[in-house]
């Protein structure tokens, strides 16, 4: 048990970093797409290639969390709220590249009120991206001190 503990905690911890990287490319392109009123594709394209490298562990950690036999005993009762915040983040996630990757050709076919609230949108979406990555981030402490209790 204590060898499947250990490599629980230090799984968590590398999803954890992982995620807190991501903050400093959420603070970037919400930054760079609120200071400019006119995103070129290849920005656009560079902010989504960017970010979806929170894809991998917000996937494989919910991958972890939906295979409760791999968890500590103490750390699957918090488990089921984690996952729905998950579920939620990555839904958000998807939808928010999606929205970046399409931002040049709102300026380009729509109307500037339209792209201006495209922009908006955006920048709300990465808003509740990084407070989610935040919740994310401080129930994997949570998990990590259940853990701990089983040692």
């Amino acid at each position: 048990m204590g060898d499947s503990s250990a490599a629980f905690r230090k799984q968590i911890r590398n999803y954890q970093n992982d995620l807190q990287q991501m903050k400093d490319l959420v603070s970037h392109a919400h930054a760079l797409i609120e200071k400019e009123r006119d995103i070129g594709p290849g920005q656009c394209a560079r902010i989504v290639r960017s970010m979806r490298v929170a894809e991998e562990p917000l996937y494989k950690f919910s991958e972890l969390l939906d295979t409760p036999e791999l968890l500590p005993l103490p750390a699957r009762s918090i488990r089921h709220p984690l996952l729905i915040t998950l579920d939620y983040t990555k839904s958000l996630l998807h939808d928010l590249l999606y929205d970046i990757a399409s931002l040049h050709h709102a300026y380009r076919n729509c109307s500037y009120y339209e792209a201006c609230k495209h922009r908006e949108h955006i920048l709300y979406q990465l808003s509740a991206f990084e407070q989610k990555r935040e919740d994310i981030v401080q129930s994997m402490d949570r998990l990590l001190f259940k853990a701990n209790a089983c040692l």
